[in-house]
């Protein structure tokens, strides 16, 4: 019930178990801000941190908010690389920017503040793209550019 409430007070607040679910939800919407918040229900740290991402959910409207549990979505962890509970990857267009690892709020506002900043100062486009999945990136931007340009210079 709790889980169910919060949710109509933090539209930008989702949880995944499922990377294959995850994947296709952050397909269909395209954020331009994102942070996939990673925790442990064991671990001490991430119930406080909870209490930080839920302010931080009411404050940053921009800004989609993605939980996952660790323990129970191991694919998900593996898929971003995540090495300790609370870790949060901050991608900008569907691409990871910035990282933390341990709890501290204003370290979080601090990163959204330069992702946001980021997003603003860069064209980070390849080609007609500018949403591209979580590690994708780089992929994109070898096709576009520079595969014709190892062809060309390698035998």
């Amino acid at each position: 019930m709790f889980r169910s409430v919060l949710k109509r007070f933090y539209s930008n607040l989702k949880s995944f178990d499922n990377l294959e679910e995850l994947n296709h939800y952050l397909a269909a919407n395209k954020f331009a801000h994102t942070l996939v918040y990673f925790r442990a229900n064991w671990n001490p740290n991430c119930t406080l941190t909870d209490q930080h991402i839920n302010k931080l959910a009411s404050e940053q409207a921009a800004l989609q908010i993605i939980k996952v549990d660790s323990d129970v979505a191991h694919k998900i962890a593996r898929h971003y690389s995540v090495k300790a509970e609370p870790e949060f990857v901050f991608c900008l267009y569907g691409d990871e920017v910035i990282r933390q690892i341990g709890p501290n709020y204003d370290g979080l506002v601090d990163k959204f503040n330069k992702m946001v900043k980021l997003g603003q100062q860069t064209d980070l486009a390849v080609g007609s793209l500018k949403w591209i999945p979580y590690g994708s990136r780089y992929q994109a931007y070898y096709e576009e550019k520079l595969k014709h340009h190892y062809a060309a210079h390698t035998s």
